[in-house]
């Protein structure tokens, strides 16, 4: 019995580490908090796909775009989403992995486009 308890206690922590963000446009942005960089990437590319550039913000004590040059004005006027963040918000540094990749994506989306122009 408390092993089937201890089960059902796994399973529910896993299939509750899916988490659902509204993005800033409204449509439904699901990231897998197990494997955050993997899905960060993958909803970048779908937001280039249908013509959506945005940044994504997140951290754990101070909130950033992670992988976005601070200084390269081409970055600056793009709009950003923030993430769940804080120090006290769970799976905030898996939140931040996910900005990563997402920001990674795009980032190099724009510096390829901008070379290629």
């Amino acid at each position: 019995m408390r092993m089937a308890l201890l089960v059902l206690a796994f399973w529910t922590l896993l299939l509750n580490g899916f988490a659902h963000e509204e993005s800033a446009d409204g449509s439904n942005q699901a990231a897998s908090l197990l494997f955050p960089s993997v899905s960060g990437a993958q909803q970048a590319r779908r937001d280039i796909a249908a013509g959506r550039l945005q940044l994504m913000e997140a951290g754990t004590r101070g909130v950033y775009a992670p992988n976005v040059p601070p200084d390269d004005q081409r970055f600056s006027k793009l709009p950003r989403h923030r993430l769940p963040s804080g120090c006290t918000t769970p799976n905030a540094a898996a939140w931040v992995r996910y900005a990563k990749a997402y920001n990674q994506v795009v980032v190099e989306h724009i510096k390829k486009e901008r070379v290629s122009q």
